[in-house]
């Protein structure tokens, strides 16, 4: 709701900053200057996912394990080997990128980000990246590997054929 608001309104950037104080603002201000540029269209933020890395900023194991497994499945729907950590909450996008969208197709739940990354490869956006550390306060993760990495896995595998359908058909037009 936010989105179509934001672009119904006119704004040129857009950028979605979770609300769960575990961004840094200065990481917006880098999503924005980014953005900024001509060339760039889309840009999200990263943590470095190493096991060293997350276990220093408290990033709780699960959280480890499923944003690299997810992660791993985007690069493969997406073809984009060089994407790093598509569960990050922050990211933004021009106005006009967001017209290439069809939201009636993307998934509203937690599966939004990586379904947003997904559907922004099929129209063969260049993804920007920015390292954007999240902060953790000695938390536990709440996140349930039945009702969360199941059916992210399902999702992935939606997209995974749905490519390959896209895949085909325009191979069929070119073969007419």
């Amino acid at each position: 709701k936010g989105f179509k608001s934001a672009y119904k309104q006119g704004y040129e950037i857009i950028i979605k900053f979770d609300a769960d104080g575990q961004h840094k603002t200065a990481d917006l201000m880098k999503i924005k200057r980014k953005l900024e540029k001509k060339n760039v269209h889309f840009c999200k933020g990263y943590r470095n996912l190493s096991f060293k890395d997350s276990f220093n900023r408290n990033m709780p194991l699960i959280r480890i394990i499923g944003a690299r497994a997810l992660t791993f499945l985007s690069r493969i729907n997406t073809n984009n080997f060089n994407l790093r950590d598509v569960t990050n909450g922050l990211f933004g996008m021009k106005s006009s990128t967001l017209g290439k969208i069809n939201f009636k197709e993307l998934k509203k739940d937690y599966f939004f980000e990586q379904d947003l990354i997904f559907r922004l490869s099929l129209e063969k956006v260049k993804i920007h990246q920015i390292n954007s550390e999240v902060i953790y306060n000695d938390e536990t993760s709440n996140l349930n590997i039945l009702n969360s990495i199941i059916p992210f896995l399902v999702c992935h595998i939606q997209n995974f054929f749905q490519k390959i359908k896209i895949q085909n058909r325009k191979k069929s037009y070119k073969n007419r």
